[in-house]
């Protein structure tokens, strides 16, 4: 993997757009990796710029929303995917979701307890 090179102001602006926590995991590996072209085996992180591609995806911006009809969840933030799965971090608890389109309501079952994992 390789080092992140990005300044930190659009990561700052993401957290705050996005109300992660200060001690955010999911945050300290955007800090320090690049992940605008990263996937792990067939799982995408980024496909071009990972945190413009986020706010995309998390606002409804361009994309099919992942959360369905309404306001998106704000508890849940979609970090990558792959077919036929999205991966979800709630953002309070940084536990890691595995969804997919067939899956009603937000009865989602949990893949890994921290995001680290």
């Amino acid at each position: 993997m390789l080092k992140n090179n990005m300044h930190q102001e659009p990561i700052q602006e993401f957290q705050e757009q996005f109300q992660l926590r200060p001690k955010s995991v999911f945050l300290d590996f955007v800090r320090q990796y690049d992940l605008n072209q990263w996937k792990l085996f067939n799982i995408w992180f980024g496909r071009g710029n990972y945190l413009q591609e986020l706010i995309e995806i998390n606002t409804g911006t361009g994309w099919n929303c992942w959360w369905g009809q309404g306001e998106r969840p704000s508890e849940w933030l979609m970090i990558a995917q792959t077919d036929p799965y999205s991966f979800l971090l709630h953002r309070q608890t940084e536990k890691i979701y595995a969804i997919t389109s067939d899956d009603e309501g937000m009865e989602w079952q949990a893949i890994a307890k921290k995001f680290e994992q």
